[in-house]
């Protein structure tokens, strides 16, 4: 394998939608208790990498309280990831 760190790795999208909404993964309907997933996640991957997603309509203090999340169940890989494009 050229890259055999590549399993050590998951990314995981957390989608916040502008009413609020948290989405974890590929999951349909919105995630409640967000910590508990993350900590499982950790406990089978702990390299996992989370992404923050939320559109321009998206409120600040939502993205903040799902990194707050995130850090509080021990995720040490963050990004947040924006949509882009004109207003």
């Amino acid at each position: 394998t050229l890259f055999p760190y590549t399993t050590l790795f998951r990314s995981v999208s957390v989608t916040v939608n502008k009413a609020g909404h948290v989405f974890y993964d590929m999951d349909a309907k919105p995630t409640a208790g967000i910590s508990e997933r993350v900590k499982k996640t950790l406990a089978e991957k702990p390299e996992t990498i989370f992404v923050i997603r939320g559109d321009r309509d998206t409120n600040y203090a939502d993205i903040t309280s799902v990194l707050d999340s995130l850090k509080a169940a021990g995720a040490r890989h963050v990004s947040l990831a924006a949509e882009s494009g004109k207003r």
